[in-house]
């Protein structure tokens, strides 16, 4: 999936999933992060690319990001499925998502986000702020 995209996708998961807030805790406490992490999710990471992406990781966007990307690349490579909503609803919905009626509404909820230019800008600015500090502690 295009890079450009695949961001702008991040995006508006994360206004879905937080309101693009990194500190965000859901699912009981299982769901940690800008994009809502599950542990499965970095177990997967780390088996994908042999890396050690920690639990802790979740709470950055920038390992965020690179989760998100790695899993979306993978998905997108292992089922052909290359539509930014579809892929929402596998990240919703596990591998399987976008054949799950239960991802529909979240799939409707991401589309909206990304069809709205002033949340899109104002998720940019937010999420570029995070990054920013990130990449120059």
């Amino acid at each position: 999936m295009d890079p450009s995209a695949l961001f702008e996708l991040f995006l508006a998961v994360a206004v879905v999933e937080s309101a693009a807030d990194p500190d965000a805790v859901g699912d009981q406490g299982r769901a940690v992060g800008i994009v809502q992490i599950h542990p499965i999710m970095v177990e997967d990471v780390n088996r994908i690319t042999g890396t050690n992406i920690t639990l802790d990781d979740r709470r950055q966007v920038k390992h965020s990001w690179y989760m998100f990307r790695t899993w979306m690349n993978y998905q997108c490579r292992r089922t052909g499925v290359t539509d930014p909503v579809e892929l929402a609803r596998c990240w919703n919905g596990g591998p399987e998502g976008m054949y799950k009626a239960s991802t529909k509404r979240y799939a409707d909820n991401v589309r909206l986000i990304l069809n709205n230019k002033a949340v899109m800008t104002a998720a940019r600015e937010r999420v570029s702020k995070f990054l920013t500090a990130e990449i120059n502690k």
